[in-house]
């Protein structure tokens, strides 16, 4: 069973993440007499905050709004953050399972290669346009901009399932004996730097080079040297090249991959801020959301949905453009909190290191995995997080007497399961439900998309709320839209058949009011021209 699990890692994000996430359950169910026995403490303290805030989050949304579910218009973000959580519990279940049954490294590796030359046989047939079908996960945006998923989640998680994987396949090139064996291990490392160069992630050739780097200093310092001589001076060959021979240097540019193209506008010097624009943006944004929640954060996948808040403090207009953090440790401080990056922290520390040699592949390995993840959540791929508790579970132990003291009693694990929901409840009580992302419109104006049901809080003022709804439905003026609102006590029905403003005004005793705002029905932006957007769509909320 495990070999056929380690086959199907590289092979299954091709049917959707969800799919080898699925596999992976039913794969640890299948070992149950072994997983039964395994201890993940190490990893409570960290779990517990992510389960708290997915569990406390999806509960306060049944209760404050009931009609969710009987619409079927749960938000995606609790899809989302239980994938999120299961992909968590997931690494630290199999990271346990490998560290303490040690004969099923072997059993996994040798299905992942067998995995993985199917994996690349159809990666390289789609990137030579060989294959008579498109791949079901190769979407139009990454087509648009020549990178390639290969049989993987998209182009960045195989760059860096690629990047991972070198050390490995590397080490077993070195210590192969039959000449068959080491042949097949070269063509194997040129396939991971054909299909790193085609996907386009810069994170490839980052791992790659730290590595190298790892790699020449405990082994052979005059090599390190070299190493770095080496690109330095290709960086200043580029630099020299672009600047005095700027047609030279378009020309040398329309030649190369979308991988090498990307790393080398990456090296110009003049282009440094253009080409980490979107990680600047995209980490300010993090350092902004957690100044605003430093202890408990925002909640976990709750980062998207707050990038239109803040994007008007930002310099540069980045219109509706929402993306993750960009910095896997930025997210879980912006998403979670310094409670929540100091139980990550603490669930490391519990663990010991093993006595490795200092040239071993997988402590460089996952040295370079943890550096990898200032750049990117890659760990929320499922493929990636699995081969990275593999890498792992050679790097650190998992046995009962060599977890590290603290955190270790129950009365740590009912601080944080009693203690620690009253203040996340508390913050998630303050927050809206049903609401997608803050949109902003050329004239200035901003406002909300409910969904067909809707929780939220406005700020009251003298006694009085004023609520203001806007209505776009296309069929308004032949099937008028109809709006039920509730607020402590209150009720009001709203009948608009028209495009123009609708000001409800609610009596309110306190600073901030919650109500509830039900519509009799939603419209679909994708049945009338917008093909792209799938949105079920009830009122505007206006700011």
């Amino acid at each position: 069973m495990t070999y056929l699990f380690g086959c199907l890692v590289p092979i299954l994000p091709l049917f959707g993440a969800h799919v080898l996430l699925s596999i992976a359950a039913i794969y640890l169910i299948s070992n149950w007499g072994d997983v039964k026995s395994l201890s993940v403490r190490w990893a409570y303290p960290f779990l517990i905050v992510c389960g708290i805030w997915f569990i406390g989050q999806f509960i306060a949304s049944i209760l404050l709004n009931p009609t969710l579910i009987q619409a079927g218009d749960l938000e995606p973000r609790y899809e989302l953050s239980f994938f999120t959580l299961c992909t968590y519990f997931v690494f630290a279940l199999l990271f346990s399972l490998f560290a303490s049954r040690t004969h099923l490294r072997d059993e996994f590796f040798n299905g992942l290669v067998l995995g993985v030359s199917i994996a690349f046989i159809l990666s390289a047939a789609q990137i030579l346009h060989l294959l008579p079908f498109e791949m079901p996960n190769q979407n139009s945006f990454w087509t648009g901009i020549n990178r390639y998923t290969g049989t993987f989640s998209d182009p960045n998680a195989l760059g860096i399932f690629l990047a991972l994987l070198f050390p490995l396949f590397l080490g077993q090139f070195k210590d192969s004996l039959l000449r068959t064996s080491k042949a097949f291990y070269a063509i194997m490392l040129l396939a991971i730097l054909f299909l790193g160069v085609y996907s386009g992630s810069r994170s490839f050739f980052l791992g790659l080079m730290l590595y190298g780097l790892f790699r020449t200093w405990n082994y052979n310092r005059t090599f390190f040297f070299s190493f770095i001589f080496v690109g330095l001076a290709l960086l200043l060959s580029i630099n020299l090249t672009a600047h005095l021979s700027p047609d030279a240097f378009g020309s040398f540019r329309e030649i190369l991959p979308n991988g090498l193209l990307r790393v080398t506008d990456s090296l110009v010097l003049n282009n440094i801020e253009q080409t980490f624009q979107s990680r600047f943006v995209f980490w300010k944004l993090s350092i902004m959301i957690w100044l605003d929640n430093p202890l408990l954060g925002i909640g976990l996948d709750a980062f998207r949905e707050y990038v239109p808040l803040y994007r008007d403090k930002l310099p540069i207009d980045i219109s509706n453009w929402t993306d993750n953090s960009n910095n896997f440790y930025l997210g879980v401080l912006a998403e979670l909190g310094v409670i929540g990056f100091i139980c990550l922290i603490v669930s490391f520390l519990r663990l010991e290191k093993r006595h490795l040699d200092v040239r071993n592949r997988y402590k460089y390995g996952f040295l370079v995995f943890l550096i990898l993840l200032f750049f990117g959540p890659h760990i929320t791929f499922t493929e990636v997080a699995i081969l990275a508790a593999y890498i792992m579970s050679f790097v650190y132990k998992n046995e009962e007497n060599n977890l590290r003291e603290g955190w270790s009693g129950c009365s740590d694990y009912i601080l944080l399961g009693l203690v620690l929901p009253i203040f996340i409840g508390y913050k998630i009580y303050k927050q809206d439900f049903g609401f997608y992302a803050l949109e902003k419109e050329p004239s200035g104006v901003s406002y909300r998309w409910t969904r067909k049901n809707a929780s939220g809080v406005i700020t009251c003022r003298n006694g009085k709320a004023l609520l203001r709804l806007r209505a776009r439905h296309p069929d308004l003026d032949q099937n008028p839209l109809l709006v039920n609102i509730k607020a402590a006590g209150q009720s009001y029905g709203l009948k608009i058949s028209d495009y123009s403003n609708q000001n409800v005004e609610l009596s309110c005793s306190e600073q901030a009011l919650r109500y509830r705002l039900s519509n009799s029905r939603t419209w679909k932006p994708a049945k009338y021209g917008h093909q792209n957007d799938h949105r079920n769509l009830g009122v505007q909320v206006l700011n």
